[in-house]
């Protein structure tokens, strides 16, 4: 288990091949039925955060990448998917990344906060 001062700076990250959101205030509405977005999702009924990441070749982020920390506005379940909605809060870093073992897939990351004074994201 990670100290909660480092917890807190750790998420799922939702990989997406769009810029659906560029910076923070943005909104979004996503319908997951992949089973690590399923994971996920679940997991966010403690934590209601997740990063958004753009990726348009692998799916894979790096070190220094930068996404938007999500937060959870609202979740409906179905037997075969996730609706949720949510608003972006922040910029962020990857300082790490790993696929944890066992979700499917489900990517995390240990971010850095870089507030909401940066420039939106582009493609």
């Amino acid at each position: 288990d990670l100290p909660p001062a480092l917890e807190d700076k750790v998420l799922p990250i939702f990989y997406y091949n769009d810029l659906l959101v560029s910076a923070p205030g943005d909104p979004i509405g996503l319908n997951l039925f992949e089973p690590r977005y399923q994971e996920m999702c679940k997991r966010m009924r403690s934590d209601p955060r997740f990063l958004f990441m753009p990726n348009y070749e692998d799916y894979q982020c790096r070190v220094g990448d930068v996404g938007l920390v999500m937060r959870l506005q609202e979740m409906r379940s179905s037997q075969r998917s996730f609706g949720i909605r949510g608003v972006a809060e922040e910029f962020a870093a990857v300082g790490c990344t790993w696929v944890e073992a066992g979700t499917h897939g489900l990517h995390y990351a240990r971010f850095w906060p870089l507030g909401t004074n940066v420039s939106p994201l582009s493609r």
